[in-house]
């Protein structure tokens, strides 16, 4: 039951809210008889009542299975190109104005998986610069343009960041896209 004269006030010190513990014993027949008395007697709680229900045999559908379901089908892989694991940094650039710096997991010709601090699921494409490490220690990384559309917004809980897919839909030049094709090329290949 909620207190009309306290819907619209907000609560200032949360120290003031209190719950008792309620400790919940495992379901036996023995405890259901019980809990049913207790809560017909007064007890806490004697809002909730829990009745036998003992006309309802158990039906075979309903007792787990210990065999698996016959012909579990496998993960289909539906990207018109598998991806690669990486770990590249990149620039989400919106609307020609905005960068936020977050890092790919992996890639494609066709798209990537972007990790960002900010929450960019209002926007619809996006300009990514990617910075592909260099094949040796001497090089610079090599920064790349790509525009994409994006497919979906995410938090990730395991990251604790935003997880947007993108599909590209134009590289900035066809060098780019050659070159991220041999680096993706010789990543398989190791």
């Amino acid at each position: 039951m909620v207190d009309e004269s306290t819907t619209d006030s907000t609560i200032d010190n949360v120290s003031d809210l209190s719950a008792e513990p309620v400790a919940v014993a495992p379901s036996t027949e023995k405890n259901k008889e019980s809990e049913l008395v207790s809560a017909q007697a007064g007890a806490p709680h004697s809002d909730v009542s829990v009745e036998k229900n003992t006309n309802t045999p158990e039906r075979e559908q309903d007792k787990p299975s210990a065999t698996p379901p016959a012909n579990p089908q496998p993960f289909q892989e539906t990207r018109k190109e598998p991806r690669i694991r990486v770990k590249w940094y990149a620039d989400a650039i919106i609307d020609g104005v905005g960068a936020y710096r977050g890092f790919l997991k992996d890639i494609s010709l066709n798209g990537t998986d972007l990790f960002l601090d900010s929450n960019l699921q209002h926007v619809k494409v996006m300009k990514l610069r990617i910075y592909v490490p260099p094949l040796s220690k001497s090089s610079e990384p090599r920064a790349m343009e790509v525009t994409g559309k994006v497919v979906y917004t995410i938090y990730d809980g395991n990251e604790s960041l935003f997880h947007t897919g993108l599909n590209f839909s134009q590289f900035n030049s066809e060098s780019d896209q050659a070159y991220l094709k041999s680096r993706i090329t010789s990543i398989v290949r190791e």
